[in-house]
């Protein structure tokens, strides 16, 4: 995408199937954000295969940016993905987060952070 031009994309293969995909943006606070994160067959949720992938995710940000901390933005409905983040130690940002809409819904995105 053209909004982010110096994101890259990482992939997770389980036995030769795609089983995650994020990206890291970096960003103007110094801090890489991690995006798009997705964990595919339900049927492999729960195994600890996210939270092995994010936590992947933020040591290539460690060796990339030698950041102090990464980023993430969740949808505050996305139970399992909050549980997951927080399993690796992100924990929300107080009073940090974003109202917005589309196909006819609120969606509250919040802010959560993991220092390194």
């Amino acid at each position: 995408r053209a909004e982010y031009p110096d994101r890259r994309m990482y992939m997770a293969w389980v036995k030769e199937q795609p089983m995650a995909f994020g990206e890291i943006i970096p960003q103007d606070n110094g801090r890489p954000r991690l995006g798009r994160i997705l964990v595919g067959n339900p049927a492999i949720r729960g195994m600890g295969i996210g939270a092995r992938f994010i936590t992947a995710l933020v040591d290539e940000c460690g060796r990339l940016y030698d950041c102090d901390a990464v980023e993430l933005n969740v949808w505050d409905e996305n139970i399992s993905a909050i549980r997951c983040y927080e399993k690796v130690g992100f924990v929300f940002q107080a009073d940090d987060r974003t109202v917005l809409s589309a196909f006819g819904r609120t969606f509250n995105i919040h802010k959560m952070v993991k220092m390194r």
